[in-house]
Parts: structure tokens; C-alpha cells; sequence
């Protein structure tokens, strides 16, 4: 699974391809500040973009050094 953003104006451009590609999609929000909040039934998940950024960019040489 993945999350994908776009601008408030392309988002109907967006819906359209995937619809058009076949991808299941899901609106989950809407972006802005500088977290991540996910809200599930009751539970609710927030990470700092900061946080989430540095974990991605440096997946790989992590791994490699390790």
C-alpha cells in the first residue's frame, strides 16, 4: 500500500487514471502541516514528516550498513 498526494486541483485528474488503470484507491484526507494523522475506527496514528522522510530516504543505506 501507498499514500499518494496531489494538488487540491488535480485531484479529479488523479481519481480518473487510477479509475481508468484499474488501482483500488481510497481518499484518506486531505495534506497539510507537518505530520501524518491516521485515523482508523478508534485508533488514531500520527508520525512527523520529518521523521517519515529520513526513515524512507535513508532505507537503503541503513540496510547496507547493518
Amino acid at each position: 500500500r501507498i499514500v499518494v498526494t496531489c494538488a487540491a486541483g488535480s485531484e479529479a485528474k488523479l481519481v480518473e487514471h487510477l479509475t481508468k488503470s484499474g488501482v483500488p484507491f481510497r481518499k484518506l484526507g486531505t495534506v497539510g502541516g507537518d505530520s501524518l494523522a491516521v485515523k482508523a475506527g478508534s485508533h488514531s496514528l500520527s508520525w512527523k514528516v520529518a521523521d517519515l522522510r529520513d526513515s524512507w530516504y535513508y532505507s537503503i543505506n541503513r540496510l547496507m550498513e547493518s
